[in-house]
């Protein structure tokens, strides 16, 4: 079992998930404070409140957890299956005959995973005490505890503990009971094993399946923050955030990288109130949890300065705002759409402001302001009482004074992988940028707006072509944008010159060459290569960079032909066979596939940089008819004797190749009259009476028995390839003294549907084997409780009062036979209650799509519909069937589209248009809703 740091993984003993075991069963964690135990030391508390709250362990008494006692081999060992999440349900019995039923699972467990053995084949000595290394073999087997370098040096650790015991100690479960010894053959007291366990705490794991929520709060403005138990499937866990009934808009849920922690961020700052967030698919129910957000305010205003800078006739200073996260809020502070805000100051014309970035303006005249002037300035919020005051300095008017640049930048993750090319900087050039730091004279930053002025050149604008200054939330940086007037490789120096100070700081830029494949790599296949059939390739390439590049990332011509192009300078061609590169988007790769045409084949491969690959293989034959497997498995070959009844054998044949495969049947010869690769049947018996033969179609006599047919495979010049005898049986009609009645469906009594009605069928029983009888058999049908059957067992829906309830009726069949009549009984439902879909599964060519997201090609996407009964049926379908185990069909589905990257859509009846072959490896979420069910699935669009 892989075990994973955990350190709280129950928030309380009422949501405990862990299997409750006590060593001596009196008092249970949701009962007990561990508080009130009185023999509890402080050395022992931590540990102590760890195993109970955890339900790992509880007190033998409301007050007393029995430190000083010691524990028995059977309560170490729940404790240990417990703690180290090993209980399993489905491991087989341990064979130990003196276990008792509390203790089943976690010793099957455990002897299930190698944590433990009995003390004879068939005790486990449940009852016997255990001693301190006893403890550390099965805690270092059910932790999988490791050393490493650690080597003990207790005189008292025989070979049998040595490794365990060096395991504990790396681990800092245990020092000893003192320098020398261990303490190996002292029987362990439960204080002291609960220590072992609260030192391994790290290592506990969560039980599999059961995630709760460990807390719930704001974290900014904008922000909620999710805790969880355990790290949950950050692909189905889906988030709600309501206020009441209200749902604020929210961005996609980012998970913290150990997949405990999610955020949740508002489009717009939180407004005040009680928040639930509802977390569903991570559990068989949702799970919430609460927080109440305060509205945001202003909790700080700050003087960035000391100075206040000659601006004309004004002076012009610093402030910024925080709000009670200590978030920056400065742009509150703007006085033109804050009337709350007042600004004094003890000199000026009163005419103050502030603007949206925070500078402080107090108005004045000419000659009000002079160097050196000590000027009192008041920020004020009415609304909050929030003051700053500051008496700041009059100085000179700003000048830059320094300049520092960074090195070039994206904060596109992708983009930033990929190296700084021409093709990378053509394409993503306003991507880039590069920070950049201009201070004046006072150490302040100036922003953008501030930098009237300064200039920035770039000495090649066909290598890096700027786009002047900009304030982002990384800082000031330079934009640069794409160059012109031909984008090319090489050194271009960026140069920032302040013409007020001549101040000026540079920086060089190296764009790269565009890469090309250097190297392709082709191995021989894993499987054994055959004609016809299309096997994977292996391959590596690298490029000039020497980078491994992805076949994924790889431009490819000519696909599906002899000759493939890489990059549109790599040639891949093939004689004897084709090469096709499939994309797989749903696991983001692509495969090389060769379909040999002939027995040799020669695949040539020559990359842009002229370097060469020559591989030589050989193909088996191709897949071709060679055996027969068998029959079906739902061939009937059991038949009453009645000339109307008859089974079909041409159509249940299998087959497989040379190679032991199954593969498609070759074509049924009724009359073995063709030499060519094809199987024909015959009855071993000519003479025989019990059945006759036509045309693949074995019909039963009158004549009870049995009689062989021998199904023969040929090759193209009538030889015997293959044969396989089917033995068909004729029963008796009248010595059948048994029946059952075919499965059914609950009756619906709703209303007239002529998709839920039914046929009361019947089958005798030969042996225990069924056998198809002729349903002229049946007399009588008829049921209790109202249901209303025909005689001939046909059931035509129509009202039948209920109540929307279950109701039990019993079906009475009478069976004619002979001179016997029989009577077959079965139980069933009926309802009035409206057809309502009770399942919806998503299926992909008939096979159910696990894991939420499918690849689906486009052809299977256009002009067909995703929904039974609409239209053209896609390949790929939503299924519901309702209480009475019809299947809804028609436009009862709601097909909702989210998450759309494709220009193809589908419209809410499940039509699917629009598909074009850029579409390929881009996704849409399809959303289906029917009778409050909803299935949600990812469709990648294949080529």
């Amino acid at each position: 079992m892989a075990q994973q740091s955990y350190k709280k993984f129950v928030a309380s003993a009422a949501t405990a998930t862990l299997v409750a075991s006590a060593l001596i069963p009196v008092a249970s964690a949701a009962s007990v404070s561990t508080s009130a135990f009185t023999d509890v030391p402080a050395s022992y508390k931590e540990a102590v409140d760890f195993v109970v709250k955890n339900n790992i362990a509880s007190g033998i008494s409301e007050t007393q957890f029995g430190i000083s006692q010691q524990i028995k081999r059977g309560d170490v060992a729940i404790m240990i299956a417990a703690a180290a999440g090993l209980n399993d349900e489905k491991a087989p019995a341990s064979g130990f005959s003196d276990v008792p039923k509390r203790g089943a699972l976690a010793i099957n467990s455990l002897k299930a995973a190698g944590v433990i053995n009995g003390k004879t084949a068939t005790k486990f000595g449940f009852e016997d005490n255990v001693t301190r290394g006893e403890a550390a073999l099965m805690l270092q087997k059910a932790f999988k505890l490791e050393a490493g370098d650690t080597k003990n040096s207790f005189t008292d650790v025989s070979d049998r503990y040595d490794a365990a015991v060096d395991a504990l100690v790396a681990n800092k479960v245990t020092s000893g009971i003192n320098d020398k010894q261990f303490g190996t053959g002292n029987n362990i007291k439960r204080g002291d094993f609960a220590k072992f366990l609260f030192a391994l705490k790290d290592k506990i794991e969560a039980p599999a399946g059961e995630a709760t929520i460990e807390s719930v709060k704001a974290i900014n403005a904008k922000t909620i923050e999710v805790k969880f138990n355990k790290a949950i499937d950050t692909e189905k866990a889906k988030f709600e955030l309501k206020r009441g009934t209200v749902k604020p808009t929210v961005k996609a849920p980012v998970f913290s990288e150990d997949k405990k922690t999610v955020t949740i961020e508002a489009n717009t700052a939180l407004a005040a109130g009680d928040y639930t967030v509802t977390v569903t698919g991570i559990s068989d129910e949702a799970i919430t949890g609460k927080t109440t957000v305060a509205a945001e305010k202003l909790t700080k205003i700050s003087f960035l300065s000391e100075v206040a800078v000659i601006n004309n006739d004004d002076i012009i200073g610093k402030v910024s705002a925080e709000n009670q996260y200590g978030e920056d809020i400065t742009s509150k502070l703007t006085t033109a759409s804050n009337s709350n805000i007042t600004v004094t100051a003890s000199k000026g014309n009163g005419t103050n402001s502030i603007d949206k970035d925070g500078n402080l303006t107090v108005g004045g005249a000419a000659g009000t302001f002079n160097v050196d002037d000590k000027v009192v300035v008041t920020v004020v919020d009415s609304v909050t009482g929030v003051t700053a005051t500051k008496t700041v300095t009059v100085a000179k008017a700003a000048a830059v004074e320094s300049i520092v640049l960074g090195e070039i930048k994206t904060d596109d993750e992708e983009l930033a992988k990929k190296p700084l090319n021409v093709a990378n900087m053509n394409a993503n050039a306003p991507k880039y940028y590069v920070p950049v730091t201009i201070k004046d004279q006072y150490g302040n930053t100036l922003k953008a707006t501030e930098l009237a002025g300064v200039s920035v050149v770039s000495s090649n604008g066909s290598i890096v072509k700027t786009n002047g200054f900009a304030d982002t939330k990384n800082g000031t940086v330079i934009k640069l944008q794409t160059p012109t007037p031909t984008a090319t490789h090489g050194t271009a120096v960026l140069t920032v010159i302040a013409a007020g100070t001549g101040k000026t700081a540079n920086t060089s830029i190296v764009v790269k060459e565009n890469s090309k494949l250097d190297t392709v790599a082709l191995q021989t296949p894993s499987t054994v290569l055959k004609n016809g059939v299309a096997a994977e390739l292996p391959l590596s390439i690298t490029n000039t960079y020497g980078e491994e590049v992805a076949l994924k990332d790889v431009t490819v011509g000519g696909n599906n032909s002899n000759a493939l192009t890489l990059d549109t300078n790599t040639t891949i061609n093939v004689i004897g066979g084709t090469l096709k590169v499939e994309q797989d988007y749903l696991n983001k790769k692509a495969v090389l596939k060769l379909t040999p045409s002939q027995k040799n084949v020669n695949i040539t491969v020559v990359t842009a940089t002229g370097k060469s690959q020559v591989l030589n293989l050989t193909a088996d034959e191709a897949p071709v008819v060679s055996g027969i497997k068998g029959v079906s498995e739902d061939f009937v070959s059991l038949l009453a004797n009645d000339v109307s009844l008859s089974t079909d054998l041409d159509t249940a044949v299998e087959f497989v190749d040379q190679y032991g495969e199954e593969i498609a049947a070759p074509t049924f010869d009724a009359t073995d009259a063709t030499n060519a690769l094809d199987f024909t049947i015959k009855p071993k018996d000519v003479n025989n009476d019990v059945t006759t033969y036509t045309n693949g179609k074995i019909t039963a006599s009158t004549t009870a028995g049995t009689e062989d047919y021998e199904i023969i495979l040929k090759d193209a010049t009538g030889k015997v390839l293959d044969t396989k005898d089917v033995t068909v049986s004729v029963v008796d009609a009248d010595k059948l003294t048994s029946f059952g009645i075919d499965d059914l469906n609950k009756f619906y009594t709703g209303d007239v549907s002529a998709a839920h009605d039914q046929e009361v069928t019947i089958h005798g029983l030969y042996n225990g084997k069924r056998v198809e009888v002729n349903q002229d058999m049946v007399k009588d049908v008829s049921a209790t409780n109202g249901l209303k059957i025909a005689a001939n067992g046909e059931y035509t829906a129509e009202q039948i009062v209920t109540d929307s309830k279950d109701v039990a009726s019993t079906l009475t069949v009478l069976v004619a036979n002979k001179d016997n009549t029989y009577t077959v009984k079965k139980e069933v439902l009926y309802s009035d209650a409206a057809p309502v879909s009770q399942s919806l599964v998503t299926k992909y060519d008939s096979v159910e799509v696990k894991g939420g997201v499918v690849q689906v090609p486009s052809t299977e996407l256009n002009a067909k519909s995703v929904v039974p009964g609409v239209g053209t049926a896609s390949k790929l379908q939503f299924v519901a069937k309702d209480q009475y185990g019809v299947q809804r069909v028609g436009t009862d589905y709601n097909v909702i589209v989210t998450n759309k990257e494709t220009t193809g859509t589908f419209d809410s009846d499940g039509l699917g248009s629009g598909f074009i072959p850029a579409d390929a490896g881009k996704s849409l979420q399809l959303n289906v809703r029917i009778d409050g069910l909803l299935q949600t699935v990812k469709v990648i669009a294949g080529s």
